[in-house]
């Protein structure tokens, strides 16, 4: 993904909609900076991803949606991409009345485990934006189907991480190669989490854009075994 020059969201109005709803700022800084937001994009799109998350670093509770709605639409102005995930993992219903109050796209990610989530979340018009994790729907199949799903609603979606090794970060990269995916994701740099991870392809960032790894065959990575044995706390080998 490439960085975007677009006009940079306004930081004061950003921190006092974020101070409206209660966010705890530091809490919501380590939770971006987990994520990578900042480590591989620059610009606006970055920036925007960045206060998105602050958002849902807040933890709004399910029954806030009333109490809060003034300040969410308040974000309407700070100019973000989406809004991601504000209201609890099984609350699509709220979701739905949220957004049809907002300019501003809100993205789920809790809420969506499965393609059919994704049909009626996008049915109901509970989102305009869909994160893939392929943990949290259970595999390549199924996250590709959630991709298609969204596609055919028009809604893009964007990969998310969960601090991934090597190897899980080679799959998200190849995931995202997928036509839909037109939001940066959350795959940084692997230098960003380990000082040596587990196979042997450095796969870092360069200038916001991360290379899709093709050393051999399958997701393009080779584990570096010998590693591996120095940092094995536990082995059980199960035989036919």
């Amino acid at each position: 993904m490439s960085p975007t020059t677009d006009a940079l969201p306004d930081d004061g109005a950003i921190e006092q909609a974020l101070e409206a709803l209660g966010v705890p700022l530091g809490a919501a800084e380590a939770h971006g900076l987990a994520c990578g937001l900042l480590c591989s994009l620059s610009g606006s799109r970055a920036k925007s991803r960045w206060f998105s998350e602050l958002v849902e670093a807040g933890g709004l509770a399910p029954d806030s949606l009333v109490e809060h709605t003034g300040a969410l639409r308040a974000l309407d102005a700070c100019g973000l991409d989406y809004i991601e995930q504000p209201l609890a993992h099984d609350d699509v219903l709220d979701h739905v009345e949220l957004q049809a109050t907002l300019d501003t796209a809100i993205c789920l990610d809790e809420s969506i485990r499965s393609a059919v989530d994704a049909r009626k979340a996008l049915e109901r018009r509970a989102a305009r934006v869909i994160n893939i994790k392929v943990g949290r729907v259970g595999g390549h199949a199924a996250a590709r189907a959630v991709h298609d799903v969204s596609a055919a609603f028009g809604a893009p979606v964007w990969c998310g991480g969960m601090l991934e090794s090597g190897i899980g970060r080679a799959h998200n990269i190849h995931l995202a190669t997928l036509a839909n995916f037109t939001r940066p994701g959350d795959t940084a740099s692997a230098s960003r989490y380990f000082a040596r991870d587990i196979v042997n392809e450095t796969l870092d960032a360069v200038r916001g854009e991360m290379a899709v790894p093709t050393h051999g065959p399958g997701i393009g990575v080779t584990l570096d075994e010998d590693y591996l044995d120095t940092v094995t706390g536990h082995v059980e080998r199960f035989r036919p």
